[in-house]
């Protein structure tokens, strides 16, 4: 099974277990509970978000909400924007910094969790091997 289909089934897990906070970046900016949607025309996973950003002095600014699409991308996955609501003024190159910030860390928490989920599988086929 390719990686994309692992992903959307790790997900759809999660999220039928009341869990996708567990996944997902939770903590230092994302603030909010996950919610997930399905594009209607092809199930595309639709990852719903906040990010609550601090200016240089430390207090937390108005929210930037987000939807994130979980993508095929060859024999793996990737994620882009579907929607981008920053409820403050920014400048372009402070959304374009926010944005590869936000990408990036929902992007790793993803493949951490699936490199997870193959060290369980893989230890637990070796306890049964043995047994």
């Amino acid at each position: 099974m390719n990686k994309y289909k692992k992903v959307c089934e790790l997900i759809s897990r999660y999220n039928k277990e009341e869990r996708l906070n567990d996944l997902l970046p939770h903590g230092s900016g994302f603030d909010c509970d996950w919610k997930l949607e399905y594009e209607q025309d092809d199930d595309t996973p639709i990852l719903v978000g906040a990010f609550h950003p601090m200016n240089e002095v430390g207090f937390y600014l108005d929210w930037v909400n987000f939807k994130i699409g979980v993508v095929p991308f060859k024999n793996s996955f990737d994620i882009t924007f579907y929607r981008f609501y920053p409820g403050i003024e920014l400048l372009e190159e402070e959304i374009d910094m926010l944005k590869e910030y936000i990408l990036d860390t929902v992007y790793w928490r993803l493949e951490d969790a699936l490199e997870r989920e193959e060290e369980t599988e893989l230890s637990q086929s070796k306890e049964g091997v043995e047994n």
